[in-house]
């Protein structure tokens, strides 16, 4: 059985985005936040199923979450505050976004 080249062509992005996946220090985000382009992500959903329905366009798996602010943009007081506590923060791109969540614990 031969994979379809849909299939293939989303475990290339699902590939592409994990590659990008990693840990990233608050004062790495400046820059993304002036652009209006940091999103936090919530603990409870998945940063890799996020990134990956921002990547694909999906509408209906992405509109709830930022109805129901599981997803939401990033502001320079949060910033701050995740400074001054020292979290740790997990980071995926997904260009133009660049979609953070705190770690738990931190």
């Amino acid at each position: 059985m031969t994979a379809s080249p849909e299939s293939s062509s989303r475990d290339e992005l699902i590939v592409s985005i994990q590659s990008q996946l990693g840990p990233c220090d608050v004062s790495d985000l400046n820059a993304h936040l002036e652009r209006n382009v940091l999103f936090q992500v919530d603990v409870c959903l998945d940063l890799l199923e996020v990134a990956l329905a921002l990547a694909e366009d999906d509408k209906k798996q992405v509109e709830p979450w930022l109805t129901k602010q599981l997803l939401k943009r990033v502001t320079a007081e949060d910033l701050s505050q995740w400074r001054r506590a020292g979290k740790s923060l997990q980071s995926a791109i997904v260009a133009p976004w660049v979609l953070i969540q705190l770690q738990p614990g931190s």
